[in-house]
């Protein structure tokens, strides 16, 4: 993905179970003027916001309803959708071979240290936002 215009209100997603963390997160991402799809709390609703929403970038609690969130880690890396993991487990227990470059932040997390990361996701993205149509040139381009 290309890092989001200007113009664009960046989009970002929330997948966390605990109302409170997802709560915090949401007020943070707010602060910044992005919008927030979610947050989420359910696995399912999260497959099929992480598969069918307009998302620049991911903050995905790794644990919801007890199940790790790979899948949709799965379906967020097919769309070109970055993402960064949350957790209160230790980082050496959460490696999956798949997510190895994605940024993970412990619980509790310094707000300004994931909104640094989720800014970092941002810019770093390219290609189109996830969900958005391709863009077709212009006749005579």
């Amino acid at each position: 993905m290309e890092p989001v215009p200007e113009h664009t209100t960046p989009r970002i997603l929330i997948v966390d179970d605990e109302i409170l963390t997802a709560h915090s997160i949401e007020t943070a991402v707010q602060s910044r003027g992005w919008e927030v799809v979610g947050p989420v709390d359910q696995m399912e609703v999260a497959l099929t916001a992480a598969g069918e929403e307009v998302i620049h970038a991911a903050v995905l609690d790794l644990n919801v309803e007890g199940r790790l969130v790979w899948p949709v880690a799965a379906i967020l890396k097919d769309r070109g959708v970055p993402f960064l993991f949350l957790t209160g487990y230790h980082e050496s227990q959460v490696v999956h071979p798949d997510y190895e470059d994605a940024p993970t932040l412990g619980k509790p997390y310094i707000e300004r240290e994931l909104l640094a990361h989720i800014a970092r996701l941002l810019s770093d993205a390219s290609g189109p936002p996830a969900g958005d149509p391709p863009v077709q040139p212009l006749e005579g381009d």
